[in-house]
């Protein structure tokens, strides 16, 4: 089995370096056109399935990149983007110092007032992967498009190499960027990741 996972389209608020976390903004122009180009570079694979985050800006995603209606993509809550809790709205900054955690020391970070924490969104990838394993165990052929946002790709990416929460921000899951995982069998590997970038900077999601 191969999974396809691919962050969502450039929004106004990527664009504006808000932190969007749960608030449901749509794509903008340029967030439809690199799903229109994501779209062609996997143009030629058929998907047994496609599952998106509910968040309208990932599922306009998976509906452009994969020519799915939307009522043929699966929605699955446990791909939602981390929350921010009361820190959602506002602009990335590097004047707070909880958000610079988050970002640039995760091992170090403390949970916003009503946000959610990285083992929150770390069990609820691992069960989506668990639960992939077994869906999925007697069609080893089968390719899946999993469609989400940032953080969530990161996660996915830590848990299959098995890194430190430190390690959270190693890839640069740029909006549609494409990273695949093959499941042996046995065990989940990236067989192609986003490139590695330096850490000295925010990111948005």
């Amino acid at each position: 089995m191969k999974m396809y996972f691919l962050r969502h389209g450039e929004t106004d608020g990527n664009k504006e370096k808000i932190l969007q976390g749960r608030i449901d903004n749509p794509l903008n122009e340029n967030g439809k056109s690199q799903a229109m180009n994501a779209r062609n570079e996997i143009d030629e694979i058929v998907f047994d399935d496609v599952y998106t985050s509910p968040l309208r800006r990932a599922v306009e995603t998976a509906m452009i990149a994969s020519g799915h209606e939307e009522e043929e993509i699966i929605k699955d809550e446990r791909l939602v983007e981390i929350s921010f809790g009361d820190m959602e709205g506002r602009v990335v900054s590097k004047d707070n110092e909880k958000m610079v955690n988050f970002f640039m020391h995760p091992e170090l970070y403390e949970v916003v007032d009503n946000g959610e924490s990285y083992e929150s969104l770390l069990d609820r990838i691992g069960e989506f992967l668990n639960e992939m394993r077994y869906k999925y165990k007697d069609n080893p052929d089968a390719n899946i498009l999993v469609v989400s946002h940032g953080a969530l790709i990161h996660g996915i990416i830590l848990l299959i190499k098995k890194l430190e929460l430190k390690d959270f921000w190693v890839a640069n899951v740029a909006n549609c960027a494409i990273t695949i995982a093959e499941y042996d069998g046995t065990d989940y590997h990236i067989i192609r990741e986003c490139d590695r970038v330096d850490r000295n900077y925010v990111q948005e999601n």
